[in-house]
């Protein structure tokens, strides 16, 4: 098993965190949707940790949405870790959702129940003010990876995202002018709040294969008077 460290650091596993907040099976506390990913990611490694449940239940859409977006996240560390990781979703016509990514045996499972009328209502409008993200297309993944920029105080440039994550050319080229478009027409949706997609300058990539010409940059911008 010597490389562990090496995949744990890929997985983003804080070894101090888990010993501190996971409790054993015996410990009947629930544990958190990030303590369970935590827990994932050991038993990817080949370290024990606590068992599993079947499938968590998130308490609303955004935070569905949410936990999604991270398993996402997770099942794209694994990968590069060089583990076979699977992301899949599904759902049915009554409004139940579900998420989950499988690696090496080991499943961790989101699902998000429309519990009544007025829910629904809610997310129906929802729908119709912004631009939802399916995080598991590859418009969703190029959204998110812009996102993540923006999180960080950051811009990013199309070739960066082509080096960064090995996505081609046309591939990023594309989604990003679709994303722009139809942040011309209405907001995109994250997190429940409303932001559109800018180039907010231009500037040289900091990547492999980058030329010395000017590129634009990226960046998720909240809607004037949204906080």
């Amino acid at each position: 098993m010597r490389g562990i460290p090496c995949i744990a650091n890929n997985l983003k596993i804080n070894t101090s965190y888990l010993k501190q907040n996971l409790t054993t099976e015996a410990n009947m506390t629930p544990l958190s949707f990030n303590q369970y990913l935590t827990a994932w990611k050991f038993l990817v490694v080949g370290k024990k940790s606590v068992q599993l449940p079947p499938e968590l239940v998130a308490s609303d859409l955004p935070e569905f949405q949410n936990w999604q977006r991270q398993l996402l996240q997770a099942k794209i560390d694994a990968n590069n870790a060089g583990h076979t990781c699977n992301f899949n979703k599904g759902g049915t016509p009554s409004g139940r959702c579900a998420a989950w990514v499988v690696a090496n045996g080991h499943t961790l499972k989101i699902v998000f129940n429309a519990k009544d009328k007025r829910q629904q209502q809610v997310t129906q409008t929802s729908r119709d003010a912004y631009h939802n993200i399916d995080f598991t297309t590859q418009r969703g993944q190029i959204a998110f990876i812009i996102f993540d920029a923006t999180r960080s105080n950051q811009d990013i440039t199309r070739k960066e995202i082509e080096v960064r994550y090995g996505l081609g050319c046309n591939q990023v080229t594309g989604r990003v002018k679709e994303l722009l478009e139809m942040s011309e027409k209405m907001p995109f949706e994250f997190f429940g709040k409303p932001y559109v997609l800018q180039v907010v300058t231009t500037r040289l990539s900091i990547c492999k294969g980058s030329s010395n010409v000017p590129n634009e940059a990226l960046r998720w911008v909240l809607v004037a008077g949204e906080r």
